[in-house]
């Protein structure tokens, strides 16, 4: 079992997605209110579980990944990406800042469409 860090701690359980925001290359944002829905489960020993799905004009998008949380410090993340229904993702690192809104954990970072916002509401 790896080392868990106290800063890791904080993050340890099931998340629901409350918030997704996006700011494409154009910079134009991107809320995805009402239509996306979600889970992120940290384990104990440092995997990550991630869930979104969303409808765009009548069609539903999903986003599935599994990863290993291989790197955290008290503002950091970093999800090295083991599986996922994109298999271009595969073996790729992702590095998300971590900060706390309202009792929320929130997740930033590059993604592939452009700069990402995502708030999670503690289930567990």
């Amino acid at each position: 079992m790896k080392e868990i860090d106290l800063d890791y701690e904080k993050i340890v359980g099931t998340w629901k997605l409350k918030d997704f925001s996006l700011v494409n290359e154009n910079g134009d944002e991107i809320i995805w209110h009402g239509t996306c829905h979600g889970h992120l489960i940290y384990t104990s020993d440092k995997f990550v579980s991630a869930s979104i799905n969303r409808v765009v004009d009548g069609e539903r998008k999903d986003s599935f990944y599994f990863a290993e949380v291989s790197q955290i410090s008290s503002n950091t993340v970093t999800h090295k990406i083991l599986e996922c229904q994109d298999p271009e993702r595969i073996g790729r690192s992702y590095i998300r800042s971590i900060s706390w809104k309202d009792g929320h954990l929130a997740l930033s970072g590059n993604g592939p469409s452009g700069q990402i916002k995502i708030i999670w509401e503690r289930v567990t």
